[in-house]
């Protein structure tokens, strides 16, 4: 699995998403840019969960109209609305969502790093 910043924060936030990887700095920056794409969705969703409420309770039918339901509402890929639809409720406490922008900067900065 991946493991990005605290070990922790990481795999609790988006590891499951994302495949498992090891070599290459390529696939490396691959899962960096991946992880900043479903932290970003969660800040997005995190800072509106009355919207990602609405969204999922106005979505007919199944799981896969719920994700594109989301992915819409919240200019997400599919993956990060998947995503978004198995955070815990827990996730959306106040510490919660400071772990989630500190592991979101620490992607940007690591990328950063990377690219220079």
């Amino acid at each position: 699995m991946l493991r990005v910043g605290h070990p922790r924060r990481a795999t609790v936030f988006a590891t499951t998403v994302l495949p498992s990887y090891s070599g290459r700095m390529d696939e490396d920056r691959g899962n960096l840019q991946a992880l900043r794409e479903i932290l970003s969705a969660y800040v997005r969703v995190l800072e509106r969960p009355e919207e990602l409420l609405r969204v999922c309770a106005e979505s007919p039918g199944d799981t896969a109209a719920a994700v594109a339901a989301v992915a819409e509402a919240f200019e997400v890929s599919d993956i990060a609305a998947q995503a978004i639809l198995d955070l815990q409720v827990r996730r959306f406490t106040p510490e919660s969502f400071v772990q989630i922008r500190a592991e979101l900067a620490d992607v940007e900065r690591r990328l950063a790093d990377a690219s220079a």
